[in-house]
């Protein structure tokens, strides 16, 4: 099955830009630490919290991925004045 924006290719796109910054993270801390720079250091922490939004949005497309059948079904337009008993629930879920 084909997912739509090229999920794979924006998967792949994640992946080679969290093997590259951790690999900048790693290569700051280390010659930080050599050089005894702090501010390399805490730049080299703050890409580590690079690291963690990059896992978050690869996790967040893998989600994405998986539900994305059921979100699209449940959240089809309906057709006039008729509701099924699963898209009357999904209306109370997003009342709340």
């Amino acid at each position: 099955m084909r997912w739509p924006c090229n999920v794979d290719q924006r998967i792949c796109r994640l992946s080679t830009f969290l093997c590259l910054t951790l690999i900048f993270f790693l290569l700051e801390l280390i010659y930080g630490h050599i050089v005894n720079s702090l501010t390399l250091i805490s730049d080299s922490y703050h890409m580590l919290s690079d690291v963690v939004a990059i896992i978050i949005a690869m996790i967040s497309i893998q989600v994405f991925r998986q539900y994305y059948l059921i979100f699209f079904h449940c959240f089809r337009p309906p057709n006039i004045m008729k509701y099924t008993g699963l898209e009357k629930g999904m209306v109370g879920h997003l009342c709340l």
